[in-house]
């Protein structure tokens, strides 16, 4: 891990992550890609393990630059994540999609939402 981990409160994130790509992953690539990511969220917000989302969807039907060749796009969503340096979390995501999906830097797009304790909800309420 190169990056150091930014400071956030670790009871203001519920991460959530979500990994979108073109490229056709086994069921269980996915799993482990998952996981990797949920290990690696976790360590830079933070945050346990226990409460980190992450999804895989791969084999979408996607384009970049009018090109089918392999790219992702993520999306990273949490409380309180304007505390947090974004650029580390932008290079240590895409470091590892390029490690496990061996997919070039410049075709992976990294969304970040920082939410409002109001429109987060776990266990049947949100953050109010």
């Amino acid at each position: 891990m190169t990056a150091s981990r930014p400071s956030l409160d670790r009871h203001n994130a519920m991460p959530f992550l979500r990994i979108q790509t073109n490229i056709d992953l086994a069921s269980e690539d996915k799993t482990r890609l998952a996981q990797a990511c949920s290990h690696l969220v976790s360590e830079l917000l933070g945050k346990s393990k226990d409460f980190v989302q992450v999804i895989v969807e791969g084999h979408q039907s996607m384009v970049f630059g009018d090109s089918t060749e392999p790219t992702v796009f993520v999306e990273l969503r949490s409380l309180g994540l304007n505390t947090v340096g974004l650029s580390p979390l932008a290079a240590e995501i895409t470091r590892v999609l390029r490690e496990r999906l061996d997919v070039d830097p410049k075709r992976v797009f990294l969304n970040f939402f920082d939410l409002s304790r109001t429109h987060w909800g776990w266990n049947g309420k949100t953050f109010e």
